[in-house]
């Protein structure tokens, strides 16, 4: 099991932002759904293990446990993603939080 915690917290940005700003900054679990809501899957099964995980993300915890295999489908959709269907603002912060995510599992 992997678990994703904080998944509320906002995004931080390289950016000084306003305050205001900052309120408009999405949270890793949108940036985590946007992904997966806007990914190509392979196949039906694949489809249906994606809705799977936006499922789990629907829940109201900030910390979510997900199998190994769907959070390395995360992972799969995530480096597809990175030939720019999302600005480097948002994907970038979002790749280093899944890996410290994943590294804090490594370490316990």
């Amino acid at each position: 099991m992997k678990k994703l915690t904080k998944l509320d917290d906002k995004i931080e940005v390289a950016e000084e932002l306003s305050e205001d700003q900052k309120k408009g900054l999405w949270s890793y679990r949108r940036m985590i759904q946007i992904v997966l809501n806007n990914c190509t899957p392979r196949n039906n099964e694949e489809s249906m293990d994606i809705h799977q995980i936006l499922l789990k993300l629907r829940m109201k915890e900030p910390d979510i446990e997900f199998e190994d295999a769907q959070f390395k489908l995360i992972w799969e959709k995530f480096d597809a993603n990175g030939d720019g269907k999302n600005f480097q603002r948002f994907h970038g912060p979002t790749v280093f939080y899944l890996k410290q995510c994943e590294k804090a599992l490594e370490v316990k």
